[in-house]
């Protein structure tokens, strides 16, 4: 049993090494800025992760999910970065949150029921429109 456990922890770790060496290859941090006043926040059903659409100034949304992203004292922010590292690949492995905003609340929060029946983009993901008709463009 001791062997079987070790080498699949051999396995997993030499996966881990060899994501790593590939961002190192890599060597980008990709940024992602988001400045608002205004989000809707998704309830989760499950266990899908913290989900937001922040609305930017240029009359466009930006989807913002995942389980790092659950509300804290400083989050959501008015102002943040997302800082990514990522392999050759597009898997991010490494990622930060740079606060430095003041702490916002929802301009709403839309029910899980009805989460359910939209079409939600996916991490990062951009569209075009306004938050206020979120539910009809994600319909």
């Amino acid at each position: 049993m001791t062997l079987w456990s070790y080498a699949g922890a051999r396995s997993d770790q030499a996966k881990a090494i060899g994501r790593f060496e590939s961002a190192q290859r890599q060597n980008k941090a990709y940024t992602f800025h988001i400045e608002t006043e205004q989000f809707v926040d998704f309830e989760e059903e499950e266990d899908e992760g913290a989900c937001y659409a922040f609305q930017l100034d240029s009359g466009r949304i930006v989807f913002v999910s995942g389980q790092e992203f659950y509300s804290s004292p400083n989050f959501p922010n008015s102002d943040f970065c997302l800082v990514e590292i990522r392999t050759q690949d597009g898997l991010a492995i490494i990622g930060h949150i740079e606060r430095r905003g003041h702490k916002i609340e929802p301009t709403r929060t839309i029910r899980a029921k009805n989460r359910a029946a939209l079409k939600i983009p996916d991490h990062l993901n951009i569209i075009e429109g306004d938050l206020s008709g979120i539910e009809e463009l994600l319909s």
